[in-house]
């Protein structure tokens, strides 16, 4: 497996990493949502104090 510190790009290998490539395949930008929102979902969803 080729790693991408050992100069590979990742998304290239899809044929070994078939999870890698079906994710990268539905994943998409979600720019609606805050930048710390995965840190602070919590604050979002039900108002507890930011991290």
């Amino acid at each position: 497996m080729i790693t991408r510190s050992e100069g590979g790009d990742s998304r290239t290998h899809h044929c070994e990493r078939p999870l890698v490539a079906a994710v990268e395949k539905l994943s998409k930008p979600r720019p609606h949502l805050p930048i710390d929102y995965a840190l602070n979902h919590g604050h979002y969803i039900r108002g507890e104090p930011k991290k």
